[in-house]
Order: structure tokens, then C-alpha cells, then sequence
């Protein structure tokens, strides 16, 4: 069995499969496309959605952290990403769900906000992460950047909610930790699942000072690699009020 990982290199998402992949022992490659151009690069790679992570698993082609969890799980059963006696499987799809439709998306609107309204971020990631060619050029029009920040929602007003609820999300971590959920000794898929978010919130320079010694980030850092970054910051002092509480949290 071998596997290719379509990925880009600030994905969380991808991270947390690259994690799951490890996890199963599965022999793989990763391959970073290049942001932007990653949609019609998958396309041509005969991906249906325009999306990562997108793996080519023996010949099958997945996308979606939560898709791709349970294909892993079916292909190479042990070790499981999901526990085999029901109640502590519904809660940790519970938990697995509640890291990619509410959690994941915090890190993704705060990037793409902070690259829609800063060139210093855009240069950051097509010459510091990518080294795209001329890419201090390349970066400095802000409409594709402002495309990808309107698609995720990344306004200013989701931006400051995300900002003044990241101590609830970070409670909820350490709730399910608490409750052995996640953090184990076994990692499952809601391990990965919201292991690779914190990791992503913790690369963004702004939210960085506030969350590195967080506990749950701590947690985090055990599972998965460090993302690239800090990124520059770029968020206004005045809206980073929120985030004082977490440094003794």
C-alpha cells in the first residue's frame, strides 16, 4: 500500500492526515501545490473537488480530513483511528466533527483575513513558505487573496468574533481532554483533527504570544509537527484584547 498527499504547506487539515497517515504506518509522499493554483492543479490530477487534503490512496482518489479518517480506518484497520465500542466512538466523531466545521475553520478565516489586508503576509508565504518564483511580485496584487478571505467569510466582524471566542474553543479542548476524548494514549481522528487547528493558530504571529504556552497548544505540539510561521502580524492591537486572558490560562 502507498499513498500521495496533495497538500499545501500552511494546510491544517493536511496536517492532521499526514498525522493519521503516520499513525497507520502507511508509506506516503506529500506534495505542496502552490496557493492559489492548487484548484485547478487538483482538477488536472483528476481530483472532483478543488480542495486539501486530497490523498491517491493504491489508485483512490479522497478528499477531506473527515473522508479520508474513515477510508484509512477501513483500508488499515489497526491500528483504528476510531474506538470500536459505539458510545466512545459517537463521541469522538463528535468531537471530530466539531474540529473541522467549527474549530478548523477559526485559523483558516484569520489567515485568509490577514493575506487579504497585508502584502508583508502574502510575501511571507510566496517567498518565505512556497518560494514561488518572483513571488515578492507575485504577491503584491491582493485580489486573489481578497477572493479566498470572502469565501471563507473572513470579514471584519467574523474575524473579531473568532478573536473573542478562541478561550470557549480552547475550553472545549481542554474539556474533552479532561474527559478522555482526546488525549490519549492511543491518538484517534479527533486527536488530529483538532491538534492540527491549535498548531495553525499557534503559527498566526498575532495570536502566537497568547497561545504557545497554552496547555492545549502544548498538547498539540505532541502529535503533529510545528507549521511554518510565525507569520507577520497584522491584526490591530485593539482587537487582540481577548486573547490577555489566555496567558494564564
Amino acid at each position: 500500500m502507498d499513498a500521495t498527499l496533495y497538500s499545501l504547506s500552511l494546510s491544517h487539515p493536511s496536517a492532521a492526515v499526514r498525522g493519521m497517515l503516520r499513525r497507520k504506518g502507511i508509506p506516503h509522499r506529500v506534495v505542496q501545490l502552490v496557493p492559489g493554483f492548487h484548484p485547478v492543479a487538483l482538477r488536472g490530477l483528476g481530483f472532483r473537488g478543488t480542495t486539501v487534503p486530497a490523498v491517491v490512496l493504491d489508485g483512490r482518489r479522497t478528499q477531506g480530513s473527515r473522508v479520508i479518517s474513515r477510508e484509512l480506518d477501513a483500508i488499515r484497520p489497526e491500528p483504528p483511528l476510531f474506538p470500536r465500542e459505539p458510545q466512545a466512538r459517537r463521541r469522538v466523531e463528535e468531537a471530530e466533527r466539531w474540529g473541522e466545521q467549527v474549530l478548523q475553520n477559526v485559523p483558516r478565516r484569520l489567515f485568509r483575513f490577514m493575506a487579504a489586508r497585508d502584502y508583508e503576509v502574502r510575501r511571507w508565504l510566496a517567498v518565505d513558505v512556497t518560494g514561488v518564483p518572483l513571488g515578492g511580485v507575485v504577491a503584491r496584487p491582493s485580489l486573489q487573496a481578497r477572493l479566498f478571505a470572502r469565501a471563507a467569510g473572513a470579514d471584519e466582524a467574523a474575524v473579531r468574533a473568532d478573536l473573542a471566542t478562541l478561550g470557549d474553543h480552547l475550553a472545549e479542548v481542554e474539556r474533552l481532554r479532561a474527559e478522555g476524548v482526546i488525549g490519549g494514549d492511543e491518538p484517534n481522528a479527533a486527536d488530529f483533527q483538532i491538534a492540527s487547528s491549535l498548531l495553525s493558530l499557534a503559527k498566526l504571529g498575532d495570536l502566537a504570544p497568547h497561545l504557545r504556552d497554552h496547555p492545549a497548544v502544548r498538547w498539540a505540539g505532541t502529535l503533529l509537527p510545528a507549521l511554518p510561521g510565525p507569520t507577520p502580524r497584522a491584526l490591530p492591537a485593539e482587537w487582540l484584547g481577548p486573547l490577555a486572558a489566555l496567558r494564564t490560562a
